[in-house]
């Protein structure tokens, strides 16, 4: 995923989820750096608790993610 250090984290205003549903605000996920994903992925163990055996990253931003997250399985 792409990391452009000019995006600004949170925007508002009329959007449309991954589900299709819509939203008045999102997270812009290029503007998470490699380091910041890596942090997303501990604070989320930290709170944890099942085992998992998979981790699947959707599309437009939960890729980053899922690639951090599967360094727990």
């Amino acid at each position: 995923m792409p990391y452009h250090t000019e995006a600004k984290l949170f925007s508002v205003g009329d959007f449309i989820s991954h589900a299709g549903l819509p939203l008045k605000w999102k997270i812009e996920c290029d503007a998470i750096s490699p380091e910041q994903w890596k942090a997303l992925a501990t604070m989320i163990m930290d709170y944890q608790k099942e085992p998992f055996s998979k981790v699947v990253g959707i599309p437009r931003g939960g890729l980053c993610l899922a690639v951090k997250l599967s360094h727990y399985l």
